[in-house]
């Protein structure tokens, strides 16, 4: 995989393949930051999924029917770009455009 972005410990993102998932892997603590929650407890996996939206109203509209589907939003969407929400599972999604 090819780097796009290196942070040095914090944060290191690399270009998929087409069709492939991509991968950015960081500090336990900045994700959790991020995320609206604790690296200590809280059930934190230290795992993100990300959905990415076509706009940043499909941002709102997804989180506010992540929470309406039994979701709990952990950080809002500050200025529509993005948004975090965990799912029944307990699963964090982040909600991006």
């Amino acid at each position: 995989m090819t780097t796009d972005r290196d942070y040095g410990n914090k944060y290191i993102d690399f270009l998929p393949a087409k069709a492939a998932a991509r991968l950015c892997l960081m500090e336990r603590g900045v994700l959790a930051r991020d995320a609206g929650t604790t690296k200590e407890g809280d059930g934190f996996p230290a795992m993100v999924l990300t959905h990415t939206a076509e706009s940043h109203t499909e941002v709102d509209a997804l989180l506010t029917a992540a929470a309406a589907a039994g979701g709990r939003v952990t950080a809002t969407a500050a200025d529509g770009r993005s948004g975090y929400f965990t799912d029944p599972d307990g699963f964090l999604w982040r909600v991006t455009h």
